[in-house]
């Protein structure tokens, strides 16, 4: 494990910091390197929506 973590000592259920921020980013390029784009839009709004998270 690496020591720049602590997930060793981390449980199922246990809160972790996710940096949406990093994530975020993979997502933005993976839409903007697609050609569907209107389809990739629609379907992140749309489980977004669903998600509660729009």
């Amino acid at each position: 494990m690496s020591e720049n973590t602590n997930l060793e000592t981390k449980q199922i259920g246990d809160s972790v910091n996710i940096e949406t921020d990093i994530i975020g980013k993979y997502i933005v390029r993976f839409i903007s390197e697609s050609d569907n784009y209107e389809d990739i839009s629609s379907t992140l709004i749309k489980t977004l929506n669903n998600l509660g998270l729009s």
